[in-house]
């Protein structure tokens, strides 16, 4: 999932870019236009499964700590995610598969790309919490 986010950010940059054209009344290529992430689906189906089964209780305190917090920055992750998906279909809903953007009124374009700067905001996020996730794991596993 991360090396995909620094690929969408461009690819949305660039939607942001067209839009700006739209609104100044230019015609753009909407063919140009690329939406899609690569979403890697994370759960903590591992840390229900320590506490339903009971093997949380054979892990000393200060273990059960650090991965308690690694699955926390794990389902604040996916979390995120579920948005960013939301985002990204709201951004799709506006410019479609590109056919929409060519035709869209400056009003239009101005409304799409506050949902496209939207999503990079998102975007951005996930990037910064990808690190917390993986700096939280190598914590919890000693490394």
């Amino acid at each position: 999932m991360r090396a995909a986010i620094p690929t969408e950010i461009e690819n949305i940059s660039s939607t942001v870019a067209l839009l700006e054209q739209r609104q100044a009344g230019h015609a753009v290529d909407g063919s140009k236009v690329k939406i899609g992430l690569a979403v890697l689906s994370l759960t903590n189906a591992n840390w229900q499964t320590a506490s339903v089964t009971g093997a949380i209780g054979t892990v000393d305190y200060a273990t059960v700590e650090r991965f308690a917090a690694a699955y926390f920055e794990q389902a604040r992750l996916a979390q995120l995610q579920t948005s960013t998906m939301e985002s990204m279909m709201s951004l799709t809903s506006y410019v479609g598969n590109a056919e929409k953007i060519q035709a869209m009124s400056p009003a239009e374009s101005r409304a799409a790309e506050i949902e496209a700067q939207g999503l990079l905001a998102h975007l951005r996020m996930m990037l910064r919490m990808t690190d917390g996730v993986e700096g939280a794991y190598k914590t919890a596993l000693g490394s």
